[in-house]
């Protein structure tokens, strides 16, 4: 747009002009963010360490197990490049076609993001960082062209949210190693501005190889946080903190307590200095641990004078000790706590955690049905949308989106009867899906039109031969019928009276309109 015209309009007039010809893409939230957790250096602070909160499923197994299978199944079972299911009915053979094409682009994206990871390897160890730490990163890189071409993901506990705000007006990204002694800016993914990794300021001399890379920016939303999230499992603390202090007390007794079961008492006599070094040093070195368990000692008695009268007289009696007994440490019902506090807060089945007390298939299938519907679902839609609104997006897809496998309900002969009994709801595509996720294989749609008409529209499988030879015919027809059109319209240019008035419906150009 001329910068005349632009001179001639108020600013108001002139930024109403720009929005509706350009639109509304880089309008700014007019919120406040709160600046109170500024760090006085690079940074943002956040609110919860992210290095000490990496290292707390290291002291909970049932943390661990929760988190793997909460990644596993959300985004750890595959993927599949589908057509958008907006457009999937309104695509036209040419569009399957490019459908195609996008889908093969995106397979040789996805398939290998990195040497040696593919997208669901990279985005497990995205999803485990985010349920560990809140926030999870992605790192994608482009080539000369602006091209994505890798995906790494990027440790959590490593990345933090700059102070330092591109021309764009985003925030900087900042990956900080070895204290602050190693410092590397990203761009939030679709900030187009150029910039120096090593500084973070803005070049748009740098060369292409050495400019900051886009970086994806997740995190689990707490209210109380305008930057960075939070783990769900961030109320369980405590408990978990709790159970492993338990599980130290017991590694502690082993080790340390006195394994004396019983007491040997003299009567009527003296130990021997022999006897009494052997004690001590029992008691020191030999009385602990498991291997020393239940030992016995002998003892010398000492007879005051030597006289055989008190030889007589002097005995030694054995009294049982329970003072101490390694029940008093097992914590039991401490850590059963733990475990169903995990579970709630992580939203998973007693049985993805590998305990099957009181369980039957009948109430596994509800509790797993519940945690798809209610916890694994929205998540994977989540990490579906985002990344089709950008990756994909950025690739130059139209058509095709990514669409990640689901964990399944039911076994296989359980789904065959759903899909008998809805048989005539189906279409032939939707069938075609179906058994392609059965078998663990990729999904390509039929480009036929019939692909999209729900099979109860046929009577018997004969049916949707014959009409799709008759649509045969008639595509053929039709371009039969433009070319010769064509070849009319080249041989009489002013096309006015050999062409009939209907023939604007059928080819693909438009007559000139006669003077």
């Amino acid at each position: 747009m001329s910068r005349d015209i632009l001179q001639l309009l108020t600013p108001d007039q002139a930024e109403t002009v720009k929005t509706l010809l350009m639109g509304d893409t880089a309008t700014p939230t007019r919120q406040y963010p709160d600046e109170t957790v500024l760090h006085v250096g690079a940074y943002i602070f956040p609110k919860y360490d992210p290095v000490q909160l990496a290292d707390v499923p290291n002291k909970s197994s049932r943390l661990m197990r929760a988190i793997r299978a909460k990644a596993r199944n959300t985004v750890g079972l595959g993927y599949d490049i589908v057509p958008d299911a907006r457009l999937e009915h309104d695509m036209a053979p040419a569009d399957y076609e490019t459908f195609r094409h996008e889908a093969d682009d995106l397979y040789g994206l996805f398939d290998q993001l990195n040497a040696e990871q593919d997208l669901s390897e990279v985005l497990e160890s995205w999803s485990i960082d985010e349920e560990v730490t809140g926030d999870g990163w992605i790192e994608f890189v482009q080539d000369r062209a602006g091209v994505i071409r890798r995906g790494y993901h990027a440790p959590s506990r490593s990345m933090r949210i700059s102070t330092r705000i591109s021309t764009a007006g985003n925030r900087l990204l900042l990956q900080i190693r070895a204290g602050m002694a190693r410092i590397r800016y990203f761009r939030p993914f679709g900030d187009p501005t150029t910039v120096n990794p090593e500084t973070g300021e803005p070049n748009p001399a740098l060369p292409w190889n050495l400019r900051a890379s886009q970086m994806i920016h997740t995190r689990v939303y707490v209210p109380d946080d305008d930057w960075y999230g939070a783990p769900r499992w961030i109320a369980c603390l405590p408990g978990i903190l709790s159970t492993r202090l338990g599980q130290e007390w017991n590694l502690a007794y082993i080790r340390n307590a006195a394994n004396t079961p019983f007491a040997a008492i003299l009567e009527g006599g003296s130990l021997s200095a022999e006897s009494r070094q052997t004690i001590s040093g029992m008691l020191d070195r030999e009385a602990k641990g498991a291997r020393n368990a239940g030992r016995a000692i002998l003892l010398e008695p000492e007879l005051s004078g030597g006289s055989p009268a008190l030889a007589a007289t002097t005995k030694i009696r054995i009294e049982k000790i329970g003072i101490g007994t390694q029940e008093d440490g097992s914590f039991l019902k401490l850590r059963s706590v733990e475990v169903e506090e995990v579970r709630e807060a992580m939203g998973i089945p007693l049985m993805l955690l590998g305990t099957f007390t009181d369980a039957n298939k009948s109430n596994a299938v509800i509790a797993l049905r519940v945690a798809v519907q209610q916890e694994f679902e929205p998540e994977i839609q989540r990490i579906e949308g985002r990344l089709n609104r950008t990756v994909v997006r950025a690739r130059g897809a139209r058509f095709a989106r990514l669409r990640l496998r689901r964990p399944k309900i039911l076994d296989p002969l359980q789904d065959a009867s759903v899909v008998q009994k809805l048989m005539t709801a189906y279409t032939l595509n939707e069938l075609r899906q179906i058994a392609a996720d059965l078998r663990g294989e990729r999904y390509y749609p039929s480009d036929t039109p019939l692909a999209d008409v729900p099979m109860g529209f046929f009577r018997n499988p004969q049916d949707l031969e014959v009409v799709e030879h008759i649509v045969g015919q008639i595509t053929d027809a039709v371009q039969d019928r433009t070319a010769r059109g064509a070849e009319v319209y080249k041989v009489n240019g002013d096309g006015g009276t050999l062409l009939p008035p209907e023939f604007d419906r059928v080819v693909p150009f438009r007559r000139k309109e006669t003077p």
